[in-house]
């Protein structure tokens, strides 16, 4: 059974548990049940101003419903280990190259601080490395649809206290 647990940070960067929660599965349904009951947690005109969380699409789209007006960001620690793990796998299974792409390559691209730097830095990458074209899809199909949520060029227009993992 997965366990959930909800976590939270204060202004001084301490954590505290909130909750936790055994789910039968980690379905959108499972996510819309644990959520509903910490919603009623808070007061009703009281909701978490950020919101940390690895990409799980089940619970991302439960906090679109329980939760619409709290800022969601991803795990930036979960993404560029998965973007190593692809980069190095697609790159010959050469764990330097891949290492080298997440750590130099990506992190630029994810540390873009305006929209137009982003959009410079994405080309970059589209023409140094279009020879993987594989590793191209595998970034804009399941990153970079969500970059609002983990590139600073947005992020960083939300208040979040520094808190862009969920690994401390």
């Amino acid at each position: 059974m997965p366990l959930l647990e909800i976590i939270g940070v204060t202004p001084v960067g301490k954590n505290f548990n909130v909750a936790v929660a055994f789910m039968r599965n980690e379905s959108e349904e499972h996510y819309c049940w644990v959520l509903n009951n910490l919603r009623r947690l808070f007061a009703e005109s009281v909701v978490p101003s950020t919101i940390v969380t690895d990409r799980e699409l089940g619970l991302m789209k439960a906090l679109d419903q329980i939760f619409p007006d709290s800022y969601h960001l991803l795990c930036r620690f979960h993404i560029n280990k998965n973007v190593e793990m692809m980069a190095t796998r697609e790159m010959g299974r050469n764990k330097g190259y891949g290492i080298n792409f997440s750590r130099r390559v990506w992190k630029k691209l994810i540390d873009s601080l305006t929209v137009a730097e982003y959009d410079a830095n994405l080309a970059e990458i589209q023409w140094e490395f279009q020879r993987f074209p594989n590793l191209l899809n595998y970034l804009n199909e399941t990153w970079l649809v969500y970059k609002e949520r983990f590139v600073r060029a947005w992020t960083d227009r939300v208040f979040h206290l520094g808190n862009r993992t969920t690994n401390r």
